[in-house]
């Protein structure tokens, strides 16, 4: 599961063959958010958009798949709430540079995901390329 703005995304790994109620087999196809999806993510990230905080939250940094740090679960070191989220940097809109490299790092995750189904990867998108281009004009900060 995926957490990302106002959409909560599931993900089923590579193909699957699962049984039925009936015992009939099924192949299941990898289901993945839409390119729109990816792309509201990254404007709210870029924004400061509460649903995309800073640092995580804590009660899903406090879940069975983070190991805990010399005895204490990670949502509990995450600090107060700020502005943006939690963390050193909360206080402070996400950087374009930060943005950059999660949006490569789920490009790559989908592309590994993917790599044995015939979906398409939908960060890999000819619209959501023209978002570097588009936040750069804003002058507010730059992609690269």
């Amino acid at each position: 599961m995926i957490l990302g703005g106002s959409h909560t995304w599931y993900m089923v790994a590579r193909r699957q063959v699962v049984e039925g109620e009936s015992g009939e087999q099924c192949r299941l196809e990898p289901q993945v958010p839409t390119w729109g999806m990816v792309l509201e993510y990254v404007v709210k990230a870029s924004t400061g958009h509460p649903s995309t905080p800073k640092g995580g939250s804590p009660e899903y940094r406090n879940g069975p798949w983070y190991k805990t740090i010399r005895g204490r679960k990670q949502g509990d070191g995450l600090g107060k709430k700020k502005k943006y989220g939690r963390g050193p940097y909360a206080d402070k809109k996400m950087r374009y540079a930060t943005l950059e490299q999660k949006w490569s790092a789920l490009k790559k995750w989908y592309d590994e995901a993917l790599k044995d189904s015939r979906l398409a990867n939908p960060a890999r998108n000819a619209r959501l390329e023209k978002v570097p281009q588009v936040q750069s004009c804003v002058g507010e900060g730059t992609w690269r």
